[in-house]
């Protein structure tokens, strides 16, 4: 099971869920005088576990005994720590986006233990990779989502808008309304309630069969091409996946466009793993040319994955052993100078 989320506040809506699952839970196996005991854990190298205390503190306050084991947990640490403290949930957060691999390890670890009526919540973010994943389209899916796009409807599925819920963000959506926060116009946005709709729209058409076929089919081609694609999907999830391309490309030109306007910026780059986008490139390059605003890309050989160009930045001050202190943490927040 799970909820996916984002930023530390929004988790406050995954506490009220879990604590609903865990009510549901004392409920089911008859036990109402049983305190449900919570372990809240944070695997990997995310090291934001602001969200994370506050659903701690939350559940606590609503009568549970919470384990919170702090950051940067392993599949085994965690497991372990659930066995010792023999507790009947286990929540997890992870903004790094790496649940494809600790979450299955985690649930392997778990069944070795013997702990499968533990229920395991899982909040997080879904790269846009993993919504290839979902579809049985190949990892990284970014590739595969741009060349089947055009062989679908874009307007068959109505997404949610990619938005951070701040007082900022009360009025129209189309970017064209600004307001400001200390001062400063804000176009913050995550696309988090977009990929779990995607998620929601295969669960709710009856998708998962189809979804498997086309797992089990391509899984015998070394490298599948678009033609092996397209014998394989469905209109309905060719539909989906245009749908998707669509929503994300719209917002995100339509909110850097109005970034734009707002700071008066004479010149834009797009950079980045999603830069290689065909549709993204075209509509980017379409509405710039209608406020008179030059984008420009890097060549597509450079607009690679975000990791591999991350480690490529990385790796001559590893030769020159120029490691950062083990206290270190990501602040996807800090503002360039």
């Amino acid at each position: 099971g799970g909820f996916l989320i984002e930023f530390g506040a929004i988790e406050l809506r995954w506490a009220v869920r879990l604590s609903f699952c865990c009510r549901i839970r004392v409920s089911f196996l008859s036990m109402p005088d049983k305190k449900i005991r919570v372990l809240i854990a944070k695997p990997g190298l995310d090291g934001h576990d602001r969200g994370a205390k506050i659903i701690a503190r939350a559940l606590r306050d609503a009568g549970m005994e919470v384990i919170y084991t702090g950051l940067r947990q392993t599949p085994e640490m965690i497991a372990s720590a659930a066995a010792q403290e023999d507790v009947d949930v286990i929540g997890l957060s992870i903004l790094s986006g790496a649940h494809n691999t600790l979450c299955p390890r985690l649930m392997e670890l778990l069944r070795g233990k013997g702990m499968n009526d533990v229920t395991v919540l899982i909040g997080g973010i879904i790269p846009e990779a993993d919504i290839a994943k979902l579809l049985a389209l190949g990892y990284p899916g970014g590739p595969a989502i741009d060349r089947l796009a055009p062989h679908g409807d874009s307007r068959t599925v109505k997404f949610p808008p990619a938005q951070i819920k701040h007082r900022d963000r009360r009025g129209r959506n189309d970017g064209k309304l600004i307001e400001e926060y200390n001062g400063r116009p804000r176009f913050d946005f995550s696309y988090s309630g977009i990929k779990t709709a995607t998620l929601r729209y295969v669960e709710t058409h009856g998708m998962r069969t189809a979804v498997e076929d086309r797992r089990q089919a391509l899984a015998n081609i070394a490298k599948p091409k678009l033609e092996d694609y397209l014998a394989h999907c469905d209109k309905l999830t060719l539909d989906l996946v245009a749908s998707f391309q669509r929503a994300i490309v719209e917002d995100l030109v339509g909110k850097t466009l109005a970034a734009a306007r707002a700071y008066d910026v004479a010149t834009l780059f797009v950079t980045g793993g999603v830069a290689a986008n065909q549709e993204l490139r075209q509509t980017f390059e379409r509405e710039g040319a209608k406020q008179g605003l030059p984008v420009y890309f890097p060549s597509r050989p450079l607009s690679t994955d975000n990791a591999a160009m991350i480690a490529a930045a990385a790796y001559p001050k590893f030769l020159l052993k120029d490691f950062a202190a083990m206290d270190f943490s990501a602040e996807a927040g800090l503002l360039l100078r």
